[in-house]
């Protein structure tokens, strides 16, 4: 069970940051969309951050402090990008209905 702990400490710190990133209303997802993306991204960034950080030292604050952290901006990095395309698919067809 000591493996689901980083688990879901990532997913957690990726649906803040995603949530967080969702306060901006062109970026916003609606909650679920926000929570969900932003999970996703914290998940993935967060291994990422936690393998980095594994290799460079052995000190388990060290080690939550860059999951921590890279969950975050992986939830923001996700839901951003995911609000992004979402708004650039709706523009687009906008201009085609226009057509």
């Amino acid at each position: 069970m000591e493996w689901l702990v980083p688990i879901i400490t990532q997913i957690i710190s990726g649906v803040a940051g995603g949530n967080i990133a969702g306060v901006k209303n062109s970026l916003s997802l609606g909650r679920t969309g926000n929570s969900i993306a932003g999970g996703i991204g914290g998940l993935l960034l967060g291994q990422l951050s936690a393998y980095i950080a594994s290799t460079h030292g052995n000190e388990v604050t060290g080690h939550l402090l860059a999951q921590i952290l890279g969950s975050g901006l992986g939830g923001v990095a996700l839901t951003a990008i995911t609000a992004l395309v979402r708004n650039m698919i709706n523009n687009n067809n906008n201009i085609n209905n226009k057509l």
